[in-house]
């Protein structure tokens, strides 16, 4: 709720989830005093998804649903 800050959202092709081989899929940058209530359709083949917030200065992330 009235998030600042930059969401990204990161995927591997690998199978080992704790490696540094992710990358960026999508983003939401300079998200200031936002509500983001919305959704995209991310397209690929990818094995693990993850969330990562950026330059949070204030807010609440109450949480990040994703499925396939």
């Amino acid at each position: 709720t009235d998030f600042s800050g930059n969401l990204i959202i990161e995927a591997t092709l690998s199978a080992n989830k704790a490696t540094d081989e992710y990358f960026e899929v999508y983003s939401w940058s300079n998200c200031a005093n936002a509500n983001i209530n919305t959704y995209h359709n991310l397209e690929g083949n990818f094995v693990y998804l993850r969330a990562k917030i950026q330059d949070f200065s204030f807010g609440v992330v109450n949480f990040i649903k994703l499925s396939y």
